[in-house]
């Protein structure tokens, strides 16, 4: 039998010849013993077991009020800082969308700009094969009118403009000398 002395500390005794060190339950029974020939060996293995026992403790123990806020701060923080990283990643997924829509309503237009400008250019073609089909001699007085206020730069868009940007009284006078 192990003649047990003075080093019981934590469930962990140490024999008196200092050969054995055993750990024990609570209920009793000897789950673990480690033989060393030394004395000195046994006593820094039982040190050690002790400070592992005692960080063991230290780390079940309840943090200090200075500790649990010390934590809430860098929660805080951490969580602070996920969301400006998540806001910034929005961000950047608009700018990038924005970005391509921008891209498509250029190409968008180029396209249209280069479409308007056949049509105008087969408008054009139109008018002059108008033109040189037209018998001259069988122009009427309204035509001849017509094509004058033209040369001039007067067309109806233009005069109803005109009439829009006066006041009243000029819009009268210029509905008069019509």
């Amino acid at each position: 039998m192990l003649n047990t002395l003075s080093a019981i500390r934590r469930n962990i005794t140490l024999d008196v010849a200092g050969q054995a060190i055993a750990l024990n339950n609570k209920l009793g029974r000897k789950d673990f013993v480690f033989y060393a020939p030394r004395l000195r060996i046994n006593k820094r293995i039982l040190a050690l077991c002790m400070g592992n026992h005692e960080l063991y403790m230290r780390r079940r123990k309840p943090d200090t009020i200075e500790v649990q806020q010390m934590k809430a701060q860098a929660r805080e923080e951490k969580h602070q800082k996920q969301m400006e990283r998540a806001l910034l990643e929005n961000e950047k997924k608009k700018r990038e969308l924005a970005e391509k829509e921008k891209e498509k309503i250029e190409r968008e237009k180029e396209e249209l700009m280069e479409r308007l400008k056949q049509i105008e250019e087969q408008t054009k073609k139109a008018q002059q094969e108008l033109a040189n089909a037209r018998d001259e001699t069988k122009k009427t007085a309204n035509d001849m009118i017509h094509a004058e206020n033209m040369r001039l730069g007067r067309d109806k868009y233009k005069t109803l403009r005109q009439i829009r940007q006066g006041n009243t009284k000029q819009r009268i006078d210029e509905f008069e000398s019509m």
